[in-house]
């Protein structure tokens, strides 16, 4: 009988070894072997002591974990979630956290990065083609107001599609636990409000940490950033639930971005 294939490596972790298999380079080895090796660790594979995946599989399953992960860590918050509750969620075992991130404060991290990677996404296409502020600089006004307004649209879609509902939840929960964290997590996020701030700063002539700026940044982007009490309201006085038709959606963008004008208008004067 001809030998069936398979490669058999193994990484160490903190808490398991994993035995990953593969038809790349392979070892020659005979079904009975491999029917051996899988009878001998079968239970401590049920105690987490040993993790078999596939290297096609892995992206996969390191993907499925911050989706997961991101649900609960916005449910629970992070003290009272627990890798158990992510890894049951997911059906894998527990042990597989500790191989593709370490642990749950290093799970917690990588979930805030995949979500805000996953807003900028939205934002900005796959490519993530930004401005930087040195292109800002050499903006007019109207190139500048346009990249705003194009902007402002596709944070409104999020806004109100609630693709950032369980970014905004994890933050909240962050606030009432950890102010460290929290200082953390908002370093993870300064880097995408810099060019919002540029642009701003090249609409009104305002210094970019004045009070001022700071006020009309809120007036503009707290449009957006509805919190779940404001999205409730909003939804129950439109006769909505979560979904909103288009020609509501644009008649929601047209009058936020017609109070924008205004308050921007305000400032024009400043510009030299």
């Amino acid at each position: 009988m001809a030998a069936r294939t398979f490669k058999i490596s193994k990484k160490k972790t903190s808490q398991a070894l994993f035995f990953t298999t593969t038809t790349k380079n392979s070892l020659n080895i005979t079904p009975q072997i491999a029917l051996y090796f899988t009878a001998y660790y079968f239970k401590q594979v049920f105690e987490g002591k040993i993790i078999f995946c596939y290297n096609f599989n892995m992206k996969d399953t390191r993907l499925k974990l911050l989706k997961i992960s991101a649900r609960i860590f916005a449910r629970k918050g992070y003290s009272a979630a627990s890798v158990r509750d992510i890894a049951g969620a997911a059906h894998i075992n527990v042990s597989a956290i500790a191989y593709y991130f370490g642990g749950k404060r290093e799970l917690f991290f990588e979930t805030i990065r995949y979500l805000i990677e996953q807003h900028r996404k939205d934002v900005w296409g796959p490519q993530l083609t930004i401005p930087t502020a040195r292109q800002v600089d050499g903006y007019s006004y109207q190139q500048a107001l346009d990249l705003l307004h194009q902007m402002f649209d596709k944070l409104l879609d999020n806004g109100l599609s609630r693709k950032n509902v369980p970014l905004e939840r994890i933050f909240t929960q962050v606030e009432l636990e950890s102010a460290g964290m929290r200082k953390m997590l908002l370093s993870y996020v300064a880097p995408f409000h810099e060019l919002p701030h540029k642009l701003l700063e090249k609409l009104t002539g305002l210094p970019e940490k004045s009070p001022e700026m700071l006020c009309v940044t809120h007036s503009i982007f707290g449009q957006i950033w509805l919190s779940e009490s404001h999205r409730l309201v909003l939804e129950h006085k439109l006769g909505v639930t979560h979904n909103y038709p288009p020609e509501l959606r644009e008649k929601i963008k047209q009058t936020l971005w017609a109070h924008t004008l205004a308050v921007l208008n305000l400032y024009k004067k400043g510009i030299k």
